[in-house]
Parts: C-alpha cells; sequence; structure tokens
C-alpha cells in the first residue's frame, strides 16, 4: 500500500469519525461526569432515564442516548452513595454536559458483593492489541520478568545460558532492537545490562503489558513491532516486603521492596532494591581438541563451567509527595545498579569454543537519577497529567589482558606474543555514557465521546571512551559522539453506539541528529560526521464490545526505528561504526478477537 492511498484511507477515516460525532453531538444525548465529594470520579455508577441506563466508564464519564424530547428525570446511584434526581429540559438544542457530585451513604449495608475489574481488565480492553500479565501470581518466585513472557502467545525467549547470560526476545517474529522496553512507561534500553528483563524480581513488579503491533503515543520511543511495559508496584499503603530463594550452582535471589506515607502531610519513601548471583558453574558436554592430532575428539566429554559467574545490584530510594493537591504524584529518586560478568566463552560467535576464556570480563556501573510528576484535572476538568526526567550516568569495562591459553579443565599456557588477549589484541577499553529522558504527556477529554491527547518526548545521548591497548578506540572516542531524538506524538478518541466502538487515530513525528566521529584506521586524526533525520508515522486503534463476552479489535501502524548508539559509534570492540544508517520502516496490521466467559475463562 504507497503511502498516497494509507494517507488518503486514514483521511476518509478521520472525516468519517468527525461526522458521526458531529451528528451524535447534534442528537439528544446527554453526556456528563460523576464525582464524589473529593472530587474524584466514580466508575460504575448506573445513570438512568426511564427505561434506558448506562454505567459510568473508569473516568467516571457516561453518555446516554435516545432520550425523548421535553423534560425527564434522570437517576444516578451507586453503591456506597446517595442517589441523586434531576431534570433535564430540552430545547430543541444539545444539553451541556452534567457534573454530577454524589454523597457518601450513611446506610449500613450487612452483605455487600463489589464486582469490579482489575487494571489489567481494562488494559486488555483497550482498542489496542495488548496482553497484560500480573505479577502477583508470581510473587516469591524464583523467576523472572523472561519466564513470566514466555506464558504469552507470540512471545518466544531464548536463553544462551544461566542467570545474566544473553537472551533474545521475539514477538510476532520481530526481535533485537525492533521490540522497545519500558519501566512505567521510561525507555530501558539506556538502563545498561544491570537492568534488563532477566534481573527484575516479581516482588518490585505490578504488571508486565506487552503491545504488539501499533504502540499508543504514552510509551514514547522509536518500537517497530511492539513494546513491553513493565510496571512497578504503586499501592497507598505502608509495606515492607523481603524475599530470598537459593538456587543450583550458588545461584541467590534477593529483593528488598518497603514504602512508607505519613498520613499526615502525605510525604512517601520508597525503596526497590535487588542482588542477583550465580556462578553458573554447571555441567556440559564438550568435544575437547587433542593437542597431540589437533583434532576434536569423536565423543563428548562431561566438564564444568569455571569463569562463568554473574552478579547484579540494583538500589532505588524515592521521595516526594502522593495524593496531595497539587500532584496525585511527585517524587524524586536516585539509583545505583551494576554488574560482573566473567565471559566462558567468545560472545561474538555461536557454538561451544574449543578454547574457553579464563580472564576476560565485562562490568557496568550506572548512577540514575529520576523525577515523576503526576495529576489528573490540573486546573481544568478531565485535563490529565504525567512527565518524567531521567539522567543517566553510566561507565563500561571490558577487560581482555591475560596472554594465557585455556582448556575446559581450567588449566592454561602462557601466549608468547605480548600484545594478544584471549580473543585477539589485549583490551582494556572503558565506555562512558550519558542520557538525559524527558517525557510530558498531556489527556483532555472533550466530552464522554471524545478525547486528545499529546506527547512529547527527548532523548540526549553523548559517549566517549578510552582503550590502554587499542589506540583505534581513543581516536573515536577522544571526543564525545552525540545523538539526539526526539517524539512528538498526537492521538485522537472518538467512542460511538453508546460507547460500545472506541476508536483512536494518532501520528508520531520522529527526528534525531547526530554528531560522530569516524576513526581512520591508518592512524590518521578521525574524521567528523554529522547528520539529520525524520519521519513520520501514523496509525489508529479501533474496537467494538457488543456485550460483556465479545470483543472485536483491529489497530494499525506505520512505524520508525532509529539506529541505536552502538550501531552508529560501534561498540569498541565487535561493532564498526556506521553512522550514515537510516531508520527501519514497518507496517503492522492487528485483527482479533476476544471471548469472555464471566468468572470462568477468556480467549
Amino acid at each position: 500500500m504507497s503511502m498516497y492511498r494509507l494517507l488518503q484511507w486514514v483521511g476518509i477515516g478521520c472525516f468519517l469519525l468527525l461526522s458521526v460525532s458531529l451528528f451524535g453531538q447534534a442528537s439528544r444525548s446527554l453526556t456528563g461526569t460523576v464525582l464524589d465529594e473529593n472530587g474524584q470520579s466514580i466508575p460504575g455508577a448506573t445513570v438512568r432515564v426511564g427505561e434506558l441506563g448506562v454505567v459510568t466508564d473508569l473516568d467516571g464519564k457516561f453518555i446516554l442516548s435516545g432520550l425523548p424530547t421535553g423534560t425527564v428525570k434522570v437517576m444516578i446511584s451507586v453503591v456506597g452513595y446517595e442517589t441523586q434526581e434531576l431534570q433535564v429540559t430540552w430545547n430543541g438544542a444539545s444539553v451541556a454536559p452534567l457534573h454530577v457530585t454524589l454523597k457518601e451513604s450513611t446506610t449500613v449495608l450487612e452483605n455487600v458483593v463489589i464486582r469490579g475489574k482489575s487494571e489489567a481488565s481494562l488494559l486488555r480492553e483497550q482498542a489496542y492489541a495488548v496482553e497484560v500479565i500480573e505479577a502477583k501470581q508470581f510473587n516469591n518466585l524464583s523467576t523472572d520478568v523472561n519466564e513470566m513472557l514466555g506464558r504469552i502467545a507470540g512471545v518466544n525467549v531464548r536463553q544462551s545460558g544461566g542467570l545474566g547470560s544473553g537472551f533474545t526476545l521475539s514477538l510476532n517474529g520481530l526481535s533485537g532492537n525492533r521490540i522497545r522496553t519500558f519501566i512505567n512507561g521510561v525507555p530501558m534500553d539506556y538502563f545498561g545490562s544491570s537492568l534488563t528483563l532477566n534481573n527484575f524480581p516479581p516482588n518490585l513488579l505490578s504488571a508486565v503489558e506487552v503491545y504488539k503491533g501499533a504502540v499508543p503515543i504514552h510509551l514514547s520511543s522509536d518500537a517497530l513491532g511492539g513494546a513491553i511495559n513493565i510496571t512497578t508496584t504503586d499501592v497507598p499503603i505502608n509495606y515492607l516486603d523481603v524475599a530470598y530463594s537459593l538456587g543450583s550452582f550458588h545461584t541467590h535471589r534477593a529483593s528488598l521492596n518497603g514504602q512508607w506515607i505519613d498520613t499526615k502531610s502525605h510525604l512517601t519513601v520508597r525503596l526497590k532494591s535487588f542482588i542477583n548471583h550465580s556462578d553458573n558453574n554447571y555441567p556440559m558436554e564438550v568435544f575437547l581438541l587433542n593437542r597431540e592430532t589437533g583434532q576434536l575428539d569423536e565423543t563428548p566429554t562431561e566438564v564444568r563451567r569455571f569463569h562463568d559467574a554473574y552478579t547484579s545490584r540494583m538500589a532505588w530510594l524515592e521521595a516526594g509527595f502522593t495524593d496531595v493537591k497539587w500532584a496525585d504524584e511527585f517524587m524524586l529518586g536516585a539509583m545505583y545498579s551494576d554488574n560482573a560478568n566473567e565471559l566462558q566463552q567468545n560472545p561474538f560467535v555461536t557454538g561451544l569454543s574449543v578454547f574457553p576464556l579464563g580472564h576476560v570480563t565485562t562490568a557496568e556501573q550506572k548512577d540514575i537519577y529520576t523525577a515523576t510528576y503526576r495529576k489528573q484535572d490540573l486546573g481544568l476538568q478531565d485535563l490529565n497529567v504525567r512527565g518524567y526526567a531521567v539522567w543517566v550516568n553510566s561507565t563500561e569495562h571490558y577487560t581482555d589482558t591475560s596472554a594465557a591459553r585455556y582448556d575446559w579443565f581450567g588449566d592454561f599456557e602462557p601466549d608468547v606474543h605480548p600484545t594478544t588477549g584471549e580473543l585477539g589484541r589485549k583490551s582494556l577499553f572503558q565506555l562512558q555514557r550519558t542520557n538525559l529522558l524527558t517525557n510530558l504527556h498531556g489527556e483532555y477529554s472533550i466530552n464522554a465521546l471524545q478525547g486528545i491527547a499529546i506527547n512529547l518526548s527527548t532523548n540526549v545521548l553523548a559517549l566517549w571512551g578510552e582503550d590502554v591497548y587499542q589506540p583505534q578506540n581513543n581516536t573515536q572516542y577522544s571526543t564525545p559522539n552525540r545523538v539526539s531524538k526526539g517524539t512528538v506524538g498526537l492521538s485522537y478518541t472518538l467512542k460511538l453506539l453508546q460507547g460500545t466502538w472506541h476508536n483512536t487515530l494518532f501520528t508520531k513525528g520522529y527526528g534525531y541528529t547526530l554528531e560522530a566521529n569516524n576513526p581512520d584506521y591508518q592512524g590518521n586524526d578521525p574524521n567528523a560526521f554529522s547528520d539529520q533525520q525524520g519521519r513520520v508515522g501514523l496509525g489508529f486503534a479501533s474496537t467494538w464490545k457488543p456485550n460483556d463476552r465479545v470483543q472485536i479489535k483491529g489497530s494499525f501502524e506505520r512505524a520508525y526505528r532509529f539506529p541505536e548508539s552502538f550501531e552508529l559509534y560501534g561498540d569498541g570492540l565487535a561493532v564498526i561504526p556506521n553512522p550514515t544508517l537510516l531508520p527501519e520502516q514497518s507496517e503492522n496490521y492487528n485483527l482479533g478477537l476476544r471471548y469472555t466467559q464471566p468468572d470462568r475463562w477468556q480467549a
């Protein structure tokens, strides 16, 4: 499908939706919002006019269509609040949206059964193709996010070894950097190897959201084929949670999480932390090299890995205020994370190495500072705003300075070449990296039928480094390489058929600029290089839910992914710089049917 034809169809769709919207506004429909005495929305309230009735949504909004002319009585009721009756008179034009405030009821009820939907259920009912895993079922289990993701259809996780080893995540056939991961909406790509999915214990998490194909604008990154967003525990209570597990091969996992809230000032302090360690000294079978013949043995021999230990740690402390007049949440945080990894085999080749490694290591340390803000009804009714700023300062180390040749029994012979390491030339490479990420998201409900949203995000990165043994790295990274990315997202949402048909149209604008140093492998000074790129993506998501059991979904997105820093600048080890790379493009289509048997199962 050509871009011109696609824009034609999107334009026609926008025209039809807006036409239907204007027609709906001209008809006799009653819209409004139901609130409590504190100004908080009340979901699940019943709004009835005669035999016609609807239930308010999660934001306390409702739309009631097909009303008769003249004066009608409107009844608003919900368990725990006093029923309110209003009179509305039609004068041949639409009535302004109602804002109803209900008072709490003092009536004591003995046996009350309250049925509601969890946040996970509400997310599953969105127009986007999204799956949600609630983390509570995995609490206090020796598992991680990767194992949780493996339970979702269309998600495949392949891990190459024990704790800390590399893994490949595939979502509907797309993998690697084409799938973006987030923690509370913040891109995790810039948090480094110490904060990857296979390091987070379930006790830190509330849920894992998996978006297949089209990605909503609030997840502000250049995701090409889907996104994974993990949300941390956020409950308004004081708690302390400690977990520890012990596994094979000296594997230890521990986490300490807590929260304290002062009931008077609403001062809130949170702590999230974990430590993971494993020796990974598990047995395996290899074909050993016969040093006399120079050939591999015909039969495998069982050996034990001896240089594959891994340790990762994280501590995240936040302090701020929650549920105050000027903010639903305002938090400032500081995080420290690190990891240390012994390499048993060459990470750049597949299969088992004939010569294992005995001294090569990688390590990483990160200092991260965060600020988050969230507020509903900021200055205006139904204007919701949230945002964050994150500063990341990281140091990565790669050490290969041992002139030794090991075998699988841990014995070694010294190498006679003084410049040779275990993987090639000796290397003592240190890479410095800084990131500043910002995001601002705003949503405004025009009425119970329509809403708009805007999302602005920036990412400014700089990296530089040096290598005592390899001078080309010193020239390439002697001055900072820089890249700046920006994303702007806009969306329009329209509800039709008394709120059973939800439609969202969105567009995303991407742009980046880079300044790079291209190394000259002939020993000359590096060549300066700069570039700018921009793209515009678009899409839609639609869902129709005729009843409580059946839901039909469809979505489309034309998406782009810009090159990562290591693709543009190399990694100083095995990836050669290529700052002329262009963005990738994809077109994602989704069509789904969801059936739920109440209180039993869903498919």
